[in-house]
């Protein structure tokens, strides 16, 4: 089932929260159930994150050629076509004034152990023999799900699950983003990114993935970068007359 958690306060606000586990079969089926549910609720603000369950390290784990199944890889492969334009679509018809884009979380590599440590270290030195091996052992979806050969060697490359494979999935969305502000359409929605990476370490995290010793600062974080937009993009930030006006909030 997809978790979803709904907050609605006293003053009229609404905010819900959607998680979804990347990589599984009934992915489509999750998606279709948050966009209707945003299609429904038609959210102010939409805050949008994904990516890192399409991440490998293939040869220890978390790897398509594991699964029988190339989902991690062709989403990851299509990123910006299937899930931040999907989402930036979705936005655009619910009428939402902002939408972003929520960064890749800052992985700690240094703090992985025992075979996992072994199998980072090989992915970020992009090691000949572990990229080869990873790319014959995912060459049999070119054939079946219309994957490239260059696709795969670099999903290989650059899809680890590694600190490097959080910045190119981080770069993707900086791109995705300049892009869409470079062709403004007539749309009335503004588009940004919510960086929490760049506030994240060593540091903050135990499992070197989640950084829940940084949450509050992460929390401060996101009501600024919502405050800032919020002066070009919401009626509510710039009418006194509608200051009470309800907002409603998608956060996945």
């Amino acid at each position: 089932a997809l978790p979803i958690y709904s907050i609605q306060t006293l003053d009229g606000t609404w905010i819900e929260w959607m998680g979804m586990a990347g990589g599984k079969n009934s992915l489509e089926r999750k998606f279709e159930k948050m966009f209707s549910t945003a299609e429904a609720m038609k959210p102010q603000i939409v805050v949008a994150n994904m990516g890192f369950h399409w991440l490998h390290l293939c040869g220890y784990k978390y790897c398509p050629s594991l699964d029988k199944n190339p989902l991690a890889l062709n989403y990851w492969v299509n990123y910006k076509k299937d899930w931040l334009q999907r989402v930036y679509d979705m936005a655009v018809k619910v009428n939402a004034k902002l939408l972003l884009f929520k960064t890749a979380n800052f992985i700690c590599d240094e703090k992985r152990t025992n075979e996992w440590a072994t199998w980072s270290s090989r992915y970020l030195s992009f090691d000949s023999k572990t990229i080869e091996d990873c790319y014959q052992e995912n060459m049999k979806f070119t054939d079946s799900h219309n994957i490239t050969v260059d696709q795969i060697y670099s999903y290989c490359k650059h899809g680890q699950f590694t600190e490097r494979g959080s910045e190119y999935l981080n770069d993707q969305i900086q791109d995705f983003v300049r892009e869409i502000n470079e062709n403004k359409s007539d749309s009335t929605l503004t588009v940004g990114i919510f960086n929490d990476h760049d506030i994240e370490g060593c540091y903050s995290t135990e499992d070197s993935i989640h950084h829940p010793l940084r949450m509050l600062t992460r929390l401060r974080l996101l009501s600024n970068t919502i405050e800032s937009y919020s002066e070009c993009s919401l009626p509510v930030a710039n009418d006194p007359k509608i200051k009470n006006k309800r907002r409603k909030k998608m956060v996945h």
